[in-house]
């Protein structure tokens, strides 16, 4: 198990643990630009995933205890993911780590992955709906850097997300060497699903959640 000064250190640096005993390997979970890493769904995400003798690590992007409601600069998210790793990684060397983040979270993860020495010290990266575009100007130059990342990637998306039509996201996965895409029928950005459409938002997080991990599992048996 983790040493308690480990997980001291990184809860004085300011970030949120959901330890398991012997993890097989760590997750570094990341919020989305309008909610801190408090935010009940990645709580939830977090104990899920902690079920499957998964480790968890979330933090706040700077802006959050700025008390700033959106990020001040991609440069900043970048050096703050940039810091995180590095401090998890000098925590838990031996430990396989994945990184991820809901929306604007996971995409900043992706900026990250670029700036690293060497793209294996992480094994994967996780986007809990990227973000492609803006509800009302739809394109893709927001996945133009993807094609330089060579770990595997792994997109889970809403059918009725509005931030990344499906067909374009699609398309975008599609063309990534090391890509899995897993389509979320009837659910929006924040994996909300009609009750008409049968939806229950915890069922999707168990979903999403078991997705990540078997995911992960296949990425460290095959490497």
């Amino acid at each position: 198990m983790p040493s308690t000064e480990t997980i001291e250190h990184l809860t004085q640096a300011g970030m949120l643990v959901n330890m398991t005993d012997d993890p097989q390997f760590i997750i570094i979970l990341a919020h989305g630009a309008g909610a801190g890493m408090n935010h009940t769904f990645l709580e939830d995400m977090s104990q899920l995933l902690e079920s499957k003798r998964t480790g968890v690590i979330r933090f706040n992007f700077r802006y959050i205890p700025e008390g700033k409601k959106f990020p001040s600069s991609q440069k900043q998210s970048i050096e703050d993911w940039l810091s995180i790793f590095h401090l998890v990684r000098e925590a838990f060397p031996n430990v396989p780590i994945f990184i991820g983040g809901k929306s604007y979270g996971g995409r900043m993860a992706s900026h990250m992955i670029l700036e690293l020495e060497d793209q294996n010290d992480v094994k994967g990266v996780f986007y809990l709906g990227f973000p492609l575009h803006s509800p009302k100007k739809v394109a893709t130059t927001r996945a133009e850097h993807l094609d330089k990342i060579s770990i595997p990637q792994l997109f889970l998306q809403g059918s009725n997300d509005k931030l990344a039509e499906v067909s374009l996201i699609k398309e975008v996965s599609d063309g990534l060497t090391k890509s899995t895409f897993v389509l979320f029928d009837y659910a929006d950005h924040s994996f909300n699903i009609p009750k008409r459409n049968g939806g229950n938002l915890q069922v999707t997080k168990e979903k999403l959640a078991e997705v990540i991990y078997q995911w992960a599992l296949s990425q460290l048996e095959t490497n």
